[in-house]
């Protein structure tokens, strides 16, 4: 059913063998958002803003039906040659179906996953969390290992934007 979604690529297999489970999905032409900041920089406000636009609705899709993606990053979502433009969200392969068992697990990109995931504690607003550490990597064009300071314990992104933003 989530390959329904136009923003989601077609599920096309699922494989389970001694070497693990496997989904294929269809591919999807495009750059990721990692290739096109490292390729062109930052993005501006407003494409950052229109990228949560875009895919907020997804990850409510992707929620209704009681999954954790547990991977949004940069390198996740494709920047489709779509009819659309739409971005599309890839790599479903650290998705939970959380009606079926509690997602425990601790799996997900380093400097992307939520506090709580990272304990292996995963909720819908651990996708949230990391869509916005992907907007603040998109706006800044920075990791977002570096954006935060141990030192000080807080997040220090507004120091690297290239552009000032709207509050």
């Amino acid at each position: 059913k989530l390959g329904e979604h136009p923003q989601i690529p077609a599920l096309l297999a699922a494989i389970e063998n001694e070497l693990g489970q496997f989904l294929v999905l269809a591919f999807v032409p495009g750059n990721n958002l990692e290739e096109q900041i490292e390729r062109e920089g930052p993005w501006t406000e407003t494409k950052v803003r229109s990228l949560l636009k875009a895919l907020v609705p997804v990850l409510q899709y992707v929620h209704s039906f009681n999954i954790i993606h547990r991977d949004i990053k940069p390198a996740n979502i494709v920047l489709a040659q779509n009819k659309n433009f739409l971005p599309m969200l890839v790599d479903f392969g650290a998705a939970k179906w959380v009606r079926q068992a509690p997602a425990k697990t601790v799996i997900g990109s380093a400097g992307y996953a939520a506090p709580e995931q990272s304990m292996g504690q995963a909720t819908f607003a651990s996708d949230i969390y990391s869509l916005g550490l992907t907007c603040l990597h998109s706006l800044t064009g920075i990791h977002p290992f570096a954006l935060q300071s141990a030192a000080e314990n807080r997040w220090v992104w507004q120091d690297y934007l290239p552009n000032p933003i709207e509050p």
